[in-house]
């Protein structure tokens, strides 16, 4: 398996996976707020049912989201946003 790191604006991403983060009062990252906006609201419905969580660590696999152009997007939780 192969595999690279790139930073890329999510809505021109045709890759097989991209990573998007999602903080723990459920604030999404510019990235994550870009699918869902692509995907017609679907990651913020996950997350308003508690499927997807901001909790540190935690993780979600999601397929063939419609309108996005990656296969799969893997929500990663970032845990509390930082007050900086």
């Amino acid at each position: 398996m192969e595999f690279s790191i790139k930073a890329v604006q999510p809505d021109q991403a045709n890759y097989d996976c991209i990573a998007v983060g999602i903080f723990e009062d459920g604030i999404l990252t510019k990235a994550a707020s870009a699918i869902d906006r692509q995907s017609g609201g679907r990651i913020r419905e996950l997350v308003r049912s508690g499927d997807i969580s901001g909790k540190i660590a935690s993780h979600r696999m999601l397929f063939d989201l419609k309108g996005v152009r990656a296969k799969r997007v893997l929500t990663v939780g970032f845990g509390k946003q930082s007050q900086k």
